[in-house]
């Protein structure tokens, strides 16, 4: 696996045997090189230190990265066991105890970490391990949800060991560095550096629990549409009553919409319980998203509530003595009429079974009215929002045919608008145009 380690390693040994069975010292720092004015062989084996030496002044240069290595350290040992005995001892020394014990550090391994073999045998246990001890659902129910969390939490406990690890050899190993730079080098020393980056380091790894949690965990997506509704419907000017009774029929929707996502919260509150101090942080920002979200909806929808009032009356006496009659079936609180009475008089087609159409003259009178009754526009109304005080107001048109086809005849009809929100203490004021 890794020839040209071992070859510089076995040169290195073969170079010891030629001098002497002096102790090897491993200093952090190369000692510089013998000095002086060589000739010849000597002069040879003087350049291929100066060469080594500047080498290993770069803290970037890693021995494995030199194809030629093993092959100049051999031919080097050989040429100094034929120098005169006064060069042949001092080049010898340097060779042994400096230059081989030096480069030998990382040819081989990560000094004090263990060798290659080592360390790429360690980091293929952990990428075993990882992939037995995936984080795998169902968890649905409480028991699960904490079972998940503590093969989660496990998971990226193992993770961060292991990046410190790696990280710690990175930060001793140039040659783990270089690897890493050109990972078909020595491939499996370049492996160490999608294992760093994908396998290990914590920004990837919490993605990646989080990718895994995902698929399981209810999503809660209300709040967030109803904070981009409230900012771009809350903003008014609203020129009319409707205009601001939508406003507050969407704002209302809002609410709902977060309240039916109870359930799926309680669960989400599981999740939060059971994973890690971070990611736990991570959920609860969202828990604690929704609940801002609800309360600012709810402040604009009880603020903008006691802006809204009845349309503008119109002055016709008639109308308004009908209106408050009709009124009273439906059980008014206020009545208001909003366009005045009309008779009408017009011919409309109207089909005779499926294949005849005939002319038919409809006649008679209509006019519109609004009215404020006591409770939520809707059957099923967040609760407790617009409080005791909420009424809605609705806008109809009455409609007297006195002939026709297909109606009820000399009876009122009323056919009704949206109706809206409305503080049951405004019932009698007239809506101004709110800011």
């Amino acid at each position: 696996m890794y020839q040209r380690a071992m070859a510089l390693l076995g040169h290195g040994v073969l170079a010891l045997a030629l001098v002497s069975t002096t102790s090897v010292a491993h200093a952090d720092e190369l000692a510089p090189p013998p000095s002086g004015n060589y000739s010849g062989a000597a002069r040879t084996v003087a350049n291929f230190f100066d060469t080594y030496y500047g080498y290993a002044k770069d803290p970037e240069f890693c021995i494995l990265s030199m194809r030629s290595a093993a092959d100049s350290f051999k031919r080097n040992a050989e040429t100094i066991a034929t120098l005169p005995e006064a060069e042949k001892t001092a080049f010898g020394a340097y060779f042994q105890t400096k230059l081989v014990p030096y480069f030998a550090k990382t040819s081989g391994g990560v000094e004090g970490m263990g060798t290659y073999n080592e360390l790429v045998a360690k980091r293929q246990a952990a990428e075993r391990w990882f992939k037995e001890h995936t984080p795998k659902g169902p968890a649905s129910k409480a028991a699960d949800i904490a079972a998940y969390g503590t093969v989660e939490k496990a998971y990226l406990e193992r993770a961060a060991a292991e990046s410190a690890w790696v990280e710690k050899a990175f930060a001793i190993s140039p040659c783990l560095r270089w690897a890493a730079r050109r990972t078909n080098e020595i491939p499996a020393l370049g492996d160490f550096a999608i294992y760093r980056t994908a396998w290990v380091a914590e920004d990837a790894v919490r993605k990646q629990v989080r990718d895994w949690r995902s698929k399981l965990v209810p999503q809660l997506t209300a709040h967030g549409q109803a904070a981009t509704t409230l900012q771009h419907m809350g903003k008014g000017p609203w020129k009319n009553s409707a205009e601001l009774g939508t406003s507050l029929l969407v704002m209302a929707s809002a609410v709902k919409n977060i309240d039916a996502e109870d359930g799926n919260a309680a669960t989400v509150a599981l999740w939060r319980d059971a994973v890690d101090t971070k990611e736990a942080a991570l959920i609860d920002a969202g828990l604690t998203g929704r609940t801002q979200a609800r309360a600012d909806a709810v402040q604009f929808f009880d603020s903008k509530l006691q802006l809204m009032a009845m349309p503008p009356a119109v002055d016709d006496s008639t109308a308004a003595s009908q209106a408050k009659a009709l009124g009273a079936t439906k059980g008014a609180l206020a009545v208001r009429v909003i366009a005045p009475m009309q008779s009408f008089n017009e011919s409309r087609t109207e089909f005779a079974g499926k294949r005849f159409a005939r002319p038919v003259t409809f006649s008679g009178k209509t006019f519109s009215f609004a009215m404020v009754q006591k409770g939520p526009p809707w059957p099923v109304w967040p609760a407790g929002l617009g409080g005791k005080d909420l009424c809605s107001i609705v806008t109809l048109t009455a409609m007297f045919y006195s002939s026709g086809a297909n109606v009820a005849l000399k009876k009122w009809e009323l056919h009704s608008d949206t109706a809206y929100p409305i503080a049951c203490s405004r019932k009698d004021a007239t809506y101004a145009a709110a800011p």
